[in-house]
Parts: structure tokens; sequence; C-alpha cells
């Protein structure tokens, strides 16, 4: 079905999350892997690991167990946030959040907001690893607000239009277009 969720939500939610991560041991700089169908919480849970200070690391809910354990060696990732579907299997043995009870509505724990900065690592992008083993490709918060800038003169939006995404959010696409740019006007 269709949820609505406001700005002001997703700041509050997404405030609660990183608190939660951090009550969970997610440090400042710590690797989290994010992986799970396409809802709501799941732009919260990536906005909340990086108010937390941790860098996303966001993965096709179709990966096989095997390509899931070799990012995650490869990221370093110490936790996970998945929805029911994923965590079962990913079978991974890194602490698991479940994505909506980490999202959560009720605020939870008070969060130790620490000092961001734009070259500070925001995600690690995952190549799908169709020609070998999957790379990832390591960006800034600096490096999303490039690309936002540059994406807003070829895709003008406004208050009026509405968007239907269709890919997945750990589409360096769509998380680029559908999601940050969206959001950022």
């Amino acid at each position: 079905g269709f949820t609505r969720v406001s700005y002001r939500d997703l700041r509050l939610r997404s405030i609660a999350a990183a608190a939660r991560l951090q009550v969970a041991g997610v440090k400042v700089g710590d690797r989290v892997i994010l992986s799970a169908a396409n809802h709501p919480d799941w732009a919260i849970a990536y906005f909340g690991i990086l108010r937390a200070g941790a860098t996303a690391v966001p993965l096709d809910p179709g990966l096989d167990r095997a390509a899931v354990q070799t990012i995650q060696a490869a990221s370093g990732a110490v936790a996970a946030v998945l929805d029911a579907a994923t965590a079962e299997a990913f079978d991974t043995d890194l602490p698991t959040l479940d994505l909506h009870s980490v999202t959560a509505d009720e605020p939870g724990a008070t969060l130790s907001a620490p000092i961001i900065k734009g070259s500070d690592l925001a995600s690690i992008l995952y190549t799908s690893g169709t020609t070998g083993v999957p790379k990832g490709v390591m960006l800034s918060h600096a490096n999303f607000c490039a690309l936002i800038a540059s994406v807003s003169g070829v895709f003008t939006l406004n208050e009026q239009d509405r968007l239907l995404s269709v890919l997945p959010l750990h589409h360096a696409f769509e998380f680029g277009c559908g999601l940050l740019l969206p959001l950022s006007k």
C-alpha cells in the first residue's frame, strides 16, 4: 500500500535510527550494510547510517550469500540493516538490525551527533560483479553534493512534480536521481 512520510518524519526517524545504530555499537567511520526491498524505511535507514557518522554499504537484496560474504569482508562492514526477507537470504554473521524496527517512529535513545565533513566517506557502492568480483566505489558526502548539483540542471523538478521510482534504491542512478535529487529540491 501507499505510505506518506513527511520531511519532518524523515528527519526525526533518521535521527532515531542513528541513535539506535549507536546503541547497537556502530561508531563513526564504521561501515553498515543496508539491503531491503524498496520502501521509505530504506531511505530513512540510509540517512540514519550517515547521521551516526557511519558509511552506508547498499546491497542488492537479490545477491547470493557468497557475494554478500565477499562484499562484507571487502567493505569491513560491522553491522547490517536488513528487512526480514533479505536477512533470511543473506544469512550473515554480522549483528543485524531489522529495517523497520531501526526506523520506527518512537524516539528511542538520544543521538550523540558526530561532526560530519564533506570529505567523509558516505557510501561504498558495489558493482554487480558481472565481470568478476564486485568492486566498491567509495563516495564522500561532497561527491553526492557534486552529483546533485550536476544533475539538477538536467532533471529540473519543482513541488508540482511527482516521481515514480522503478529501479531498486541500491542502484546509483535511482539513488541519485530518484531519491537525493527530489529531496534536494
